[in-house]
């Protein structure tokens, strides 16, 4: 038996209404002996255990359960809640009320919020609010992550006096985006309030000095710059910058509007999105894969499988009719205080968005207050709340979030660079194969503006819907 046909068989399984917990442990174990092969058996498991977690979340949230059976494939986490800065828009600005009490994330925390999440998890979002340097405590987090082989990513300031660039480079974050919205002083801080812009260069620099001199190709460096008004005439000079500082890509992007809390600042209009790669981002998996093989001091069991949720056995489980949110279905979010949300929104007297606590071994992504935020999302968007009913209710937000599903699992799977998985991916990821997806989409878009001509093709579109499918499965 090889993967695919494993992982065809599961697709199956999963599509029916109930299965059986004994069924899904011998297909994991099947994949395990499969991956072992290649793999030393931490990383065998850990690979195993995200897989069978991809492959059940895809049907959870394809059916809309409300109690669903996967855990979150990505944990956002803030090191820090505060920040040093106090930017328009954010719960850090001094004309803005949110319920975002300063805080550090201790250490043995963050370590009992993976034991819990992180086996089945692929990435750790270490930012939300916060700025994540100001724990001293964030380069051990990165490296407690990477045990359980989380594509770690962090967003920072970087205006921070006497920055431990060492540290952060010997941490193998895979990913740092650095905010730098202006090259001037003047320009960067009429947005970036409190922000020192030489300070902000020259910890860039040490950092890309420090990876040259270590021979350390991560963290792969992406400077951000947020096109407002009143900076978009120092494009040019960013762009000439970038290249002599030796940063690995220029993201030019369309922030959102911050005018609600300070009308000066207004957003480009005609500007879109422009990405300048100077040297292309590639995987570190294997460099995880391959460090958690020598690491003598952890050793994962295989009951880490009967941590996800039992299925009832008899009960028709609960689905929703409502919108779907893909936060709550693939994403966990807690701050430096041990607050559990549902998303990367901030809390405030009419947004009730603290969903849980953690205290050491708690799982809360299926209590009353996800179940009930699945069941009811957006079913009252727009409205206004009084703070008592959840803000999930009332959400207007519709964006894909910090996991853009099934993108980023995909980018994961091919990143571990394994030839008989590499075959299985979109039939791990998506519930359908791209290619029928489009094909699904086309005829939607004909039949909405040719109907007459939508029901003469029908015919032929099922058959090569079809064909398709009989063709995929023969491998």
């Amino acid at each position: 038996m090889n993967l695919l046909s494993i992982i065809l068989d599961l697709n199956e399984i999963l599509k029916a209404e109930y299965y059986s917990r004994e069924l899904l442990l011998s297909k994991y174990h099947n994949i395990y002996e499969i991956l072992r092969k290649s793999y030393h058996h931490n990383a065998a498991l850990l690979l195993s255990l995200k897989i069978i977690n991809i492959l059940v979340g895809k049907y959870e949230r394809a059916k809309k359960k409300v109690l669903i059976q996967n855990r979150p494939y990505g944990l956002v986490v803030d090191p820090s809640n505060g920040c040093n800065l106090h930017c328009p828009g954010c719960v850090h600005s001094l004309s803005t009320h949110f319920d975002w009490p300063n805080g550090i994330l201790k250490q043995e925390t963050y370590e009992n919020f993976l034991d819990i999440y992180a086996p089945y998890a692929c990435y750790a979002f270490l930012y939300n609010y916060g700025e994540p340097f100001l724990n001293p405590l964030t380069p051990n987090l990165i490296k407690r992550s990477k045990d359980y082989l989380l594509n770690v990513i962090i967003s920072s300031n970087l205006s921070i006096p006497k920055l431990d660039c060492k540290s952060i480079v010997e941490s193998k974050l895979d990913r740092l985006t650095v905010s730098i919205d202006g090259v001037s002083q003047e320009v960067y801080s009429k947005y970036r309030k409190n922000g020192n812009i030489d300070i902000v260069f020259e910890n860039l620099q040490y950092l890309i000095l420090e990876k040259k001199e270590t021979g350390s190709t991560r963290p792969y460096i992406v400077w951000q710059y947020l096109v407002f008004e009143h900076n978009s005439h120092e494009m040019d000079s960013a762009k000439k910058i970038a290249v002599e500082i030796g940063v690995d890509e220029l993201h030019f992007a369309r922030p959102y509007s911050v005018s609600w809390d300070d009308p000066s600042i207004l957003i480009k209009r005609d500007f879109q999105d422009e990405h300048i790669v100077f040297k292309s981002h590639k995987s570190y998996l294997d460099e995880d894969i391959q460090a958690l093989s020598k690491n003598n001091k952890t050793h994962f069991e295989f009951s880490l499988f009967h941590n996800l949720i039992p299925k009832p056995a008899h009960k028709k489980e609960d689905i929703t009719d409502a919108e779907e949110c893909s936060f709550l279905y693939t994403t966990i979010t807690m701050d430096a205080n041990s607050r559990i949300l549902p998303c990367c929104a901030a809390p405030n007297e009419s947004m009730n968005l603290v969903f849980d606590r953690f205290l050491g071994n708690n799982y809360s992504y299926n209590n009353e207050f996800f179940v009930e935020a699945r069941k009811n999302a957006y079913v009252l968007s727009g409205g206004e709340s009084n703070g008592s009913t959840l803000h999930c209710y009332y959400c207007s937000y519709r964006g894909p979030g910090l996991m853009k599903i099934p993108g980023h699992l995909r980018s994961y799977l091919f990143c571990i660079c394994d030839n008989e998985l590499d075959k299985c991916v979109d039939d791990i990821v998506f519930t359908e194969i791209p290619i029928i997806m489009k094909i699904k989409a086309i005829y939607r878009k004909i039949d909405k503006a040719f109907p007459k001509l939508a029901r003469f093709c029908k015919g032929i579109y099922k058959k090569v819907i079809r064909i398709v499918e009989k063709t995929s499965k023969i491998h």
